[in-house]
């Protein structure tokens, strides 16, 4: 899973990627992410299989909001320098998957994020790619 509040992670930048070391922002994005999945499982289990379309659409309805709220902390702390393209390119795809997920919660299965989750693991997040 993706992609919770930030408190303050010394050396981050506000948002322009200007003071964001990729060493910093690999450790707080990571912590981003294991916070958000951490509250994402309070209260929603990935769905088997074989899951019904009622119990897809309350998987979402939690995991849609979860993953978007991942993905906008990350944007906030801003790119290291020479990565912004990367970053947004895996987050634009996440977003893609998770509009997909609302129009079609049967899409959401143990594979959609396959693709963006081995990138976001090879950049250094791996919380965030699991």
């Amino acid at each position: 899973m993706l992609l919770t509040i930030i408190t303050s992670f010394p050396g981050c930048g506000g948002g322009n990627g200007d003071h964001i070391s990729k060493e910093e922002y690999v450790r707080a994005g990571n912590a981003i992410c294991a916070n958000g999945n951490e509250r994402i499982a309070a209260v929603a289990r990935q769905p088997s299989a074989d899951a019904d379309a009622d119990t897809l659409a309350t998987f979402v309805r939690v995991f849609v909001p979860g993953i978007r709220d991942q993905l906008r902390q990350l944007r906030a702390l801003g790119f290291p320098t020479g990565d912004r393209r990367t970053l947004e390119s895996m987050f634009d795809d996440a977003e893609t998957i998770l509009r997909r997920a609302e129009n079609d919660p049967s899409t959401i299965d143990g594979h959609a994020f396959d693709d963006v989750n081995r990138r976001l693991t090879a950049y250094g997040l791996r919380v965030c790619g699991s």
